[in-house]
């Protein structure tokens, strides 16, 4: 495949279908998805273990990690967050797309930091995804960061914490960083 050429979501699923790995589409262009490191991997779990015990029901929402969210952009992007909640459409179909994802979640490591706060942040916030919280575990203790207020296609900066308020509807769930150590 030549990286001149752009893939659609479907050109790009058939395509790795028979590719071992993990991948995205960024732009219409495979990339591979680096490995994640233990302690993302138990941020990410532990919080959709807490969305789902402080009251995010399974008929309502889809809570998962590394769901593929196709993007409205110009391009074709499909991008495969930590973790992402999305609202179930009112017969429980599992249709997951910006136009329905309330948070999308990265946990920051080395080789993904720069994308994660960069590009990725662009990209969420120009298909219009209210809330996208960027975990940080890679320090003595961890940090949250909220990005939840978009203008012109970007969000608008948001300081590194150590607590947040997530909103799922009416439903308000406060999130501590500690929230998500071993």
């Amino acid at each position: 495949m030549s990286t001149a050429t752009s893939l659609t979501v479907a050109e790009f699923y058939a395509w790795t279908a028979d590719r071992e790995g993990v991948w995205e589409l960024v732009g219409g262009v495979p990339v591979m998805v680096p490995p994640e490191s233990h302690e993302n991997v138990y941020a990410a779990s532990s919080l959709q273990d807490l969305l789902r015990a402080r009251g995010l029901s399974r008929q309502e929402w889809f809570i998962a990690a590394h769901a593929a969210l196709d993007l409205p952009l110009p391009t074709p992007t499909l991008r495969l967050p930590d973790l992402l909640v999305a609202r179930l459409s009112p017969g429980g179909e599992l249709r997951v797309g910006a136009a329905n994802t309330l948070l999308v979640v990265e946990v920051l490591s080395p080789s993904t930091a720069r994308t994660d706060l960069g590009t990725k942040r662009r990209e969420y916030a120009r298909a219009g995804i209210p809330n996208y919280l960027v975990v940080d575990v890679r320090g003595p203790l961890p940090t949250l960061r909220l990005f939840n207020q978009i203008v012109d296609n970007d969000y608008l900066d948001a300081t590194p914490c150590d607590q947040v308020s997530l909103q799922f509807g009416d439903q308000v769930i406060d999130l501590a960083a500690t929230d998500l150590l071993r």
